[in-house]
């Protein structure tokens, strides 16, 4: 897992097409030439953030990032080779979104500044981000390019869309019918937005889709609440060739999170309302064979906030039973535990809270 030494490190902040170079942060002290595992600190009041790089359980680099609400609920990192791409939602302040590209091997963050406020989710690759709302009973899909200029957009009334996913020249969408609370696929083209299809999710429940991952010709579709709105334990899975649709039965309720790599489904079971369970009490993984869709469960050795994944290995954030803030990591093919560590916040982010992990990809 090593990366090339960087020497400088500048915000470049883009706003509507214009790149700006005047928002600069304070480098560290080096950019270290290796490291396992980066953790994303965030301010839900300031414009404070920070990507701390760990190295053997140790900070070695603290980098800061002018944004505020960092990855509160998305399912970002995305990855666009070695960079780590992170969503900011700064609702307090205007609408403003803001989509931060880190690059690890020179330590710099690029934050792209996108007129889109209170996206729901996003998604992104080398050519575009693609970010969804809901205002006023309609759903919009929009997508821009790497400078935040707008490269069209879809609106969709009556329904709320809630999980995005870019395959190549493909974009999937988990929308629900607002009035009738059921739950679809649509499916579009890039970058042109023409829609090529709508795939129904039958017994998906109201809001109950917050991700999706692709994997060996079929989309993997957690399903965290039943119609009834109880929560839910199953996996559905689509057929993109036949367009057919089942359900894979795991073992613990509340499918949450889901990310594919390498020929397997990764699926967390945990919730973003603590209202349902202590945060630290989420600690159940389902691996799921993307062929076979033979389904191992996993209980990690402490909560699932957010997790990714790397080569070799899975980072996971959440608490331990006294609340804490932990870094635990598994090795990605036997799952076995590989290191944990208790982190600290950083000192100078207001009320800040640990918003994302992500995996050195080389």
């Amino acid at each position: 897992m090593r990366t090339s030494v960087g020497s400088l490190f500048t915000i470049l902040v883009s706003v509507a097409g214009a790149s700006l170079t005047g928002c600069e942060a304070s480098p560290p002290a080096a950019c270290p030439d290796q490291y396992d595992f980066g953790v994303v600190w965030s301010s839900p009041s300031q414009k404070k953030s920070v990507i701390q790089l760990l190295s053997g359980g140790v900070v070695t680099a603290s980098i800061n990032v002018p944004v505020q609400g960092m990855t509160l609920s998305d399912e970002t990192p995305r990855y666009i080779g070695d960079d780590v791409v992170l969503i900011a939602e700064s609702s307090a302040i205007g609408g403003e979104t803001n989509v931060v590209r880190f690059e690890p091997a020179i330590c710099k963050a690029r934050v792209v500044r996108i007129p889109f406020p209170a996206p729901l989710n996003m998604d992104a690759d080398a050519e575009r981000i693609v970010a969804t709302n809901w205002m006023e009973g309609v759903a919009r899909v929009e997508q821009f390019d790497w400078n935040g200029k707008s490269q069209g957009a879809v609106e969709i009334p009556g329904q709320t869309a809630q999980a995005l996913n870019i395959d190549g020249g493909t974009l999937f969408v988990a929308v629900t019918v607002d009035s009738d609370r059921t739950s679809s696929i649509r499916v579009f083209d890039l970058p042109g937005l023409a829609e090529r299809s709508d795939i129904s999710l039958p017994g998906f429940g109201t809001g109950s889709v917050s991700g999706l991952a692709e994997a060996g010709g079929r989309l993997f579709i957690p399903n965290s609440f039943d119609v009834n709105d109880s929560p839910d334990t199953r996996l559905g899975v689509v057929d993109l060739g036949s367009r057919s649709v089942r359900m894979i039965e795991l073992d613990s309720r509340l499918p949450y999170y889901v990310q594919a790599r390498d020929g397997k489904v990764y699926v967390a079971h945990t919730s973003i309302n603590p209202g349902l369970g202590a945060m630290s009490d989420y600690r159940r993984l389902s691996v799921v064979d993307a062929t076979t869709e033979a389904v191992t469960g996993y209980d990690l050795k402490d909560g699932i906030s957010k997790f990714s994944l790397g080569p070799r290995a899975l980072a996971v954030i959440g608490e331990d039973s006294d609340e804490n803030v932990i870094l635990h990591t598994y090795d990605q093919v036997t799952m076995n535990p590989l290191s944990r560590t208790r982190l600290s916040a950083p000192s100078d982010v207001p009320d800040a809270y640990a918003a994302n992990v992500f995996v050195a990809q080389t």
